[in-house]
């Protein structure tokens, strides 16, 4: 499986992930066909290249009862305790951004394959239908293999 192919097939769980847990997401995809095939859908979809650092305003007038910051920033904080090398004033960083990218990528499998949520009682993976059972690290590490 290629590189893009390995990129759409999370993309496309973090998506399910997303419509079952009600938070709101938007995809960034660089295929026009793809771009008009999800709009048609009712997904949200822009056209762009989310790799890059070219940025656009964004405009618009969203429902604010649906707008919610909480389970982002809970993320973000659990994503820095677990992970030290986005702790600020640490000695624990990458050198190399390929060595950086491997560890955010190894972080959020294990939060979604491996670790337990005491709210969902299983992982977010189950929860979404992608897994049907717990992941062991030994699982993780062959998977990445």
């Amino acid at each position: 499986m290629s590189y893009s192919a390995d990129s759409a097939a999370l993309g496309a769980r973090w998506a399910r992930l997303s419509i079952l847990f009600r938070v709101p997401y938007v995809v960034i995809e660089s295929d026009p066909d793809i771009v008009e095939t999800l709009r048609s859908r009712g997904i949200l979809c822009l056209f762009g290249d989310a790799i890059h650092e070219r940025r656009r305003p964004i405009t618009g007038s969203p429902e604010m009862e649906l707008v919610f910051t909480s389970y982002i920033e809970r993320l973000n904080a659990t994503t820095r305790l677990h992970m030290k090398r986005l702790a600020r004033l640490t000695h624990a960083f990458s050198k190399k951004r390929e060595n950086f990218t491997a560890a955010v990528g190894l972080h959020f499998a294990y939060y979604n394959f491996v670790r337990r949520h005491n709210t969902l009682r299983c992982t977010p993976a189950m929860a979404a239908g992608v897994e049907h059972s717990f992941w062991s690290v030994a699982d993780l590490v062959e998977a990445t293999a």
